[in-house]
């Protein structure tokens, strides 16, 4: 007797990741003879390599099936981005007018997954609160390689209401694997009077990318083959300090920190009042006498206010 075999629609394989092109796997049915011995399936292999996708098929088609296994390994591409903002003067935090500088410095390295990365763009904003921190940046760019400059790059906004670096529409580059490649983006200013001394302000920058070259400028992230970097740079302003000491004593017999009953002792306050926004009523300067001492007003105490940065005050 013989057996009536259907022809059946083939077993389709479809590999996608993101937006990435799809790969298609067709495999026909294992046919079977009329005597019913089954045919051995074939051998499949295939492998398709595209931007940020391995895709590989092989092994032997499963006979009631059709299957293959499968295997997938990720390359996407990893773009580097580091942010900081440093003062001029070496130190972590600084007041108005210090000379202060915004850095990002992007990179592509070789590494296990590594890929070229395609439209790149950054969007960095410089610290503000209301108005901005940094006071009239100027914009640098050097790439080791050469290729960007900044003619790719804009500075917008105002000091009333803050500045941004970030990519010129239309001006995303492409950054290949490179082990020793690096572009770095400056914004250099001014500390701005807007600052809010004891404060800190954290900004963001971020880097977006694609896998594929020629495909559409992505300044955020919306599709499947869009990637993006964050990294996080502080602006520390100046908090205040205060200092306390003994800078006269009437017997010549003691020093230092040490002094003996009945001596008249002169004491010396500086605080250090870095500038920027600070409120007339909030600012006070307190001094609680030792223990063990007491105000002597004997007509001749007295208490001077001296500032050498126009700050004053009729309350003492």
């Amino acid at each position: 007797m013989s057996r009536r075999v259907s022809a059946r629609r083939p077993n389709r394989l479809r590999a996608r990741r993101g937006g990435l092109p799809s790969l298609l796997l067709e495999q026909l049915e294992p046919r079977r003879l009329l005597s019913g011995t089954p045919v051995e399936p074939p051998e499949l292999s295939a492998e398709f390599v595209g931007a940020g996708l391995v895709f590989a098929a092989d092994g032997p088609a499963d006979a009631e099936t059709g299957g293959v296994a499968v295997s997938q390994a990720s390359a996407a591409p990893q773009v580097e981005l580091t942010a900081a903002i440093s003062f001029d003067h070496g130190g972590t935090s600084g007041s108005v007018g210090d000379a202060v500088t915004a850095r990002l410095v992007l990179g592509n390295r070789p590494g296990a997954t590594a890929a070229d990365a395609f439209e790149v763009a950054v969007d960095f904003p410089l610290p503000v609160t209301g108005q901005s921190w940094i006071s009239a940046p100027l914009l640098t760019v050097s790439d080791s390689a050469g290729i960007v400059t900044a003619a790719s790059f804009e500075l917008v906004g105002s000091n009333a209401t803050g500045w941004t670096l970030r990519s010129r529409p239309g001006a995303a580059f492409d950054l290949p694997v490179d082990p020793a490649r690096t572009i770095t983006l400056t914004a250099r200013g001014t500390v701005s009077n807007a600052i809010l001394p004891g404060n800190t302000v954290r900004s963001a920058a971020v880097v977006t990318w694609t896998s594929l070259p020629g495909g559409p400028e992505h300044t955020d992230v919306g599709g499947g083959d869009s990637y993006r970097a964050v990294a996080l740079a502080d602006l520390r302003a100046t908090d205040f300090g205060f200092s306390l000491g003994v800078v006269f004593t009437i017997d010549s017999a003691t020093a230092g920190g040490w002094v003996v009953v009945g001596e008249i002792v002169r004491h010396r306050v500086v605080a250090v009042v870095p500038e920027g926004q600070i409120s007339s009523t909030a600012a006070r300067l307190r001094v609680e006498i030792p223990a063990g001492l007491r105000f002597l007003d004997a007509g001749s105490a007295r208490i001077a206010f001296v500032s050498n940065g126009g700050l004053s005050s009729s309350r003492y």
